[in-house]
Parts: C-alpha cells; sequence; structure tokens
C-alpha cells in the first residue's frame, strides 16, 4: 500500500470508528442517578415480595412486582433515609405498592420507554402499572390488554415536584409482573441549557457522520489531486 493510499486508508477508517463508538447516552444519572431515588415498599411483606433492580442503571431499572401475597393492614417500609409512603388516593386495602420515587430538579418534560410482563393467571389487571406525580396515579398498564404490553409516556413536570413509578401487586399472588423502565430522561437542574435547534451536539451520532463525510470527501479530493 502506497503512502497516498495509507493516509486515505486512514481518514476513512477514523471517520467510520467514530461513528460506531458513539453510545446511547445514560439515562438514570445525574440529578437522576440511582442514589437520588427513594425505594418504598408498602404492606407485609414488603410490596408483596417486589422490589427495585438497578443493576441495569443508568440505562435502564426493573421493578419486580410481588408474589408471596399480602397482608393489606402492614406499615409502609421506608428506605435508609426514614422516608414514609406516599399516598396515592385508592382504597386502604390496596397497600402492597412498590414506588421508587425523584425529585424533579427543573422543569419541563420527562420522559421514558416502559416495557411491561405479567405471569398472573388473571392477567394484568392484578398487577398494575404506572406513574405517580405529587402523589397522583397515573395507570400506564392495561387491565384488559394482554400479558405483555409496552409503551412510551411523556409528560410536562416542574422543579420541586416528585415523581416516580409505581407496582400494584394487588393480591400478590398467582404470578408476579416485572417491568422494565429505559429511556428514561427528564430536565435537569444541574446542566447547561441544550445549544440552539440548529447546533448539532459534538457527540450526537448525526455529528460524528457529517464528520465521517468530511473526511471521506477529503480522501477523495487527496486522491484526485495526485492523479
Amino acid at each position: 500500500m502506497t503512502t497516498k493510499h495509507s493516509f486515505v486508508f486512514g481518514l476513512t477508517i477514523l471517520g467510520f470508528t467514530l461513528v460506531l463508538s458513539t453510545s446511547a447516552l445514560a439515562q438514570f444519572d445525574g440529578d437522576y442517578a440511582i442514589a437520588n431515588w427513594t425505594e418504598i415498599r408498602e404492606g407485609t411483606p414488603p410490596a408483596g415480595g417486589g422490589e427495585i433492580d438497578t443493576s441495569g442503571a443508568p440505562a435502564s431499572i426493573l421493578l419486580q412486582g410481588g408474589d408471596d401475597g399480602c397482608d393489606d393492614g402492614g406499615v409502609p417500609e421506608s428506605d435508609a433515609s426514614g422516608r414514609g409512603a406516599v399516598i396515592l388516593g385508592g382504597p386502604p386495602s390496596v397497600s402492597c405498592l412498590l414506588l421508587f420515587l425523584v425529585e424533579i430538579t427543573a422543569s419541563g418534560t420527562l420522559s421514558f420507554q416502559w416495557d411491561y410482563e405479567t405471569e398472573d393467571v388473571d392477567g394484568p389487571e392484578y398487577d398494575v402499572f404506572g406513574y405517580v406525580l405529587n402523589g397522583l396515579q397515573t395507570q400506564l398498564s392495561d387491565d384488559e390488554g394482554g400479558d405483555i404490553q409496552s409503551g412510551t409516556a411523556s409528560l410536562s413536570v416542574s422543579e420541586g415536584d416528585e415523581f416516580g413509578f409505581y407496582m400494584d401487586c394487588t393480591d400478590c399472588q398467582e404470578g408476579p409482573a416485572s417491568i422494565i423502565i429505559s429511556q428514561f430522561s427528564a430536565p435537569s437542574g444541574t446542566t447547561p441549557p441544550p445549544p440552539p435547534a440548529i447546533a448539532v451536539p459534538a457527540n450526537s451520532p448525526s455529528a460524528l457522520i457529517l464528520l465521517a463525510l468530511l473526511l471521506a470527501g477529503l480522501a477523495l479530493v487527496f486522491i484526485r489531486s495526485g492523479q
């Protein structure tokens, strides 16, 4: 391989390496890192045996619903901070809730992807999933839907709001449900404002693709100039 072609080959490889090395942005980080969330498990046993699995963070988290039964008169279990459970406004008999809460640090739009699956023999009606904002719950799972469901959610939030996910296993038996939350995005009070709409972030796939094309163009010009 000649020096000229080695240079061209190097430019091309550099450009496409930059494109291929682009990684997805972490979701549960910064103001919304796992350490800033509060896990609450109501009832006895707590959340019917359900728990939050954060091993997939920062890309995703897993809400594992309970399947160990539920004593509706149980006392909510707080996390190490001693924080108690929120009141969702439902009937007192429904208390084996699993909650994962965080304080919103800036106003804007919050969004996420959710993937739900229940093993309950009676279907999704007995494993209810949704989000809670300032104590008010919004159900996302469909009681009349299939055992496997998915969707995206987007809502407006304000600085100081309390947002979270909830899983209600109701009777907490006959099969658990699990929900994966991914592509979480929320406004942050500690990051700089986004660039103008006409600007392309330096680490975005679009910018790297443009850079790769530019390098390929330079390589082509170099070849032609040497002919």
